[in-house]
């Protein structure tokens, strides 16, 4: 904190002023520190400790073999030519890549061949994505198939597009500039001109992803409509019977990119062969090479632990899980999101803007709403989703993945059999919300102690932390979004598609008062950093466990009790007060702008914290009653539920 800063004129100064002094990215050599990405090393290294950890008894046979997986990865240091063999056997599965084939010719060269071969085998998906899910419109809930945006370098397209992700993009055009010098032998300029060429296109595939419209407002249509709509230039069809082997669904399909794939066929026409070809090569390769390139033994580490938690993320969570004191975090979450519940139910009786309709289908879907703790207890599928594990081998070790996921993708086509995709999902810090399931799903590591919740903190702190991520996700059930999804997960033309005149309100109040916000940084109005939803989403969110939090104050059990746990020992703060500083202290960062360049960075996925602070605040009455600040002057109130 900076004590000494006025809370009313900048209250992210006032709650995270001194978090530069004690954690400066300059130092670090980083381009952001923050709270969350503190937390987020801190459970790293405890994966980290459980991956180098020696094999004991109690060790399953599962979790003997992603230990095997983890060491077989860090074996690359000592794999030399090994590895490299490897890596290039596995090109010519499919072909030759042109930077180290000076034979190479264009005219042997169908990249639509070329990719859905590599889907078909790996199921790895490069410049076009295909997906099996379940089918949201089929009440048997059957699985279908998906075309959506394919796999990228980055974690996300606008991130080749954004001014404030260039140094993640420059980290990433110096790891595949490394990945061909040091593993593939391409000498250094040509390596640098490849690298360069192969990230051009990447970025034009990014460009081509822009102004794509919403997944529900897309064709859901028989098979048919792909031989319909696309030329042979992009055959999805043929595509399509290559990666599933000839085996095509039996209900509609989902195209959710259309405009993608009409700027993909322009792109294709004015691009080199030869540049695509790398590309594709490069694009296959960097599933069986870590990124960035290790330049270390300790980069080598934090490498194989993320690779180790990408491809058995259901293991390590359900290590993590047995081995951190995580039981009390566990049933605090339960009982906190009864607690939300229940003064949302509360607060709804009170309600005269939303329709009895809209108050009905709320009700429902958060009675429904089920809470998964992310620990994988008592799963019995974790014997046979892994394969033999080789000590000495990551890239057989890795082809035997993709190969069993593959396979496990078209026996799952038409069935009703869940699909893996959500629980490939990386272990990861905060909760979400699954909309086709109607779950909150917690990851251990919002579990950890002292991360978001302990036993002795006092209950302003617990709400305004895990209360308010748990409130965030849990509104994405009732969104604009979310409400038309049933209360068992299954897509619904409620309302006849269309959404409640309140909602629309809402989402207009809130664009216009980010239009007229009077908080300024660095001389800037604030500007819209993160989808607009997202906004809205934290404010209510926010302002969901501060009722919530007043409600529990305000308790009768509470007359005549002592609540001075309520405060923390050598602080003037009163507990509303806290509330309001732990929730700002969530965001708390530091921005290294001689690396960055940049005023401020995308904090985690959305935006910076100063800026996300200062944005939420803005939006919730109760912070200006709480800290006697003036609230700006404004015709319009927001607040919905």
């Amino acid at each position: 904190m900076n004590a000494a800063a006025d809370p009313c004129k900048n209250f992210y100064e006032f709650s995270c002023g001194n978090f530069p002094r004690i954690y400066p990215a300059t130092l670090s050599h980083q381009a952001e520190t923050s709270v969350l990405g503190n937390l987020q090393a801190d459970l790293e290294h405890i994966m980290f400790s459980m991956l180098n950890s020696p094999n004991v008894t109690l060790d399953t046979v599962s979790e003997r073999k992603v230990k095997d997986f983890y060491n077989s990865c860090l074996d690359i240091s000592q794999s030399g030519w090994s590895y490299v063999t490897k890596l290039k056997e596995i090109i010519a599965e499919f072909g030759q890549m042109p930077v180290l084939d000076e034979n190479w010719s264009e005219t042997d060269f169908d990249w639509l061949k070329t990719v859905a071969e590599i889907s078909q085998k790996y199921d790895l998906q490069i410049i076009v994505g295909r997906y099996v899910r379940k089918d949201f419109y089929d009440r048997r809930q059957r699985n279908t198939v998906y075309f959506d945006l394919p796999s990228f370098g980055l974690a996300k397209p606008e991130m080749y597009l954004i001014p404030a992700y260039k140094v993640m993009l420059e980290e990433y055009r110096s790891a595949m500039i490394q990945h061909l010098r040091n593993y593939l032998g391409v000498e250094e300029i040509l390596s640098e001109m490849v690298a360069q060429e192969i990230l051009g296109f990447e970025v034009a595939l990014a460009m081509a992803t822009t102004n794509d419209t919403s997944a529900l407002s897309q064709p859901y249509e028989y098979v048919d409509y792909l031989k319909r709509e696309y030329p042979e230039e992009l055959d999805l069809l043929k595509y399509l019977q290559v990666t599933l082997d000839d085996t095509l669904p039996k209900g509609k399909i989902f195209d959710m990119c259309p405009i993608y794939h009409k700027n993909l066929i322009k792109l294709m026409k004015r691009t080199p062969k030869k540049i695509v070809a790398n590309y594709i090569f490069y694009s296959l390769l960097r599933n069986f090479m870590l990124t960035p390139f290790p330049n270390s033994h300790e980069a080598l580490q934090r490498g194989c632990v993320g690779l180790t938690r990408r491809h058995f993320s259901s293991i390590v969570d359900n290590m993590v899980y047995h081995r951190t004191n995580v039981k009390d975090a566990e049933q605090a979450v339960i009982n906190m999101v009864y607690d939300l519940r229940t003064v949302m139910e509360f607060s709804l009786r009170q309600n005269d803007r939303l329709s009895e309709k809209l108050q009905k289908r709320i009700k429902q879907k958060l009675k429904a709403l089920k809470v998964k703790i992310k620990s994988h207890e008592n799963s019995d599928v974790f014997q046979k989703s892994i394969p033999k594990i080789d000590v000495y081998d990551i890239c057989g070790n890795l082809k035997s993945i993709f190969i069993l996921k593959s396979m496990e993708i078209k026996e799952n086509l038409n069935s009703t059999t869940p699909t893996s995709y959500l629980d490939s999902v990386s272990p990861s810090l905060l909760p979400r919300y699954i909309k086709e399931e109607n779950t909150l799903l917690v990851p251990v590591g919002f579990l950890q102690p002292l991360f978001f919740w302990h036993s002795t903190y006092p209950v302003s702190i617990k709400l305004s932390q895990l209360g308010f991520f748990l409130a965030h996700e849990m509104l994405h059930a009732i969104d604009e979004e979310g409400i038309f999804y049933d209360p068992d997960g299954q897509y619904s033309y409620w309302n006849n598609g269309k959404l409640p005149d309140t909602l629309i309100m809402r989402r207009n109040c809130y664009s216009q008062h980010q239009q007229t916000s009077s908080y300024i940084y660095a001389g800037t109005k604030l500007p819209e950093l993160q989808p607009e939803l997202e906004n809205i989403v934290d404010a209510e969110g926010l302002r969901w466990a501060y009722k919530t939090f007043a409600t529990w104050y305000n308790s009768p059990l509470l007359v005549g009790l002592n609540i001075s746990s309520e405060a923390l020992p050598n602080l003037q703060y009163q507990n509303h007060q806290l509330f309001f500083i732990s929730f700002a202290q969530l965001w708390c960062n530091d921005v290294n702008h001689a690396v960055t360049g940049l005023p401020f960075v995308p904090n985690g996925e959305y935006v910076s914290g100063s800026l996300k602070v200062m944005s939420i605040l803005s939006n919730v009455k109760e912070f200006y009653e709480t800290f006697h600040c003036e609230r700006p002057k404004r015709t319009f109130e927001c607040e919905v539920y």
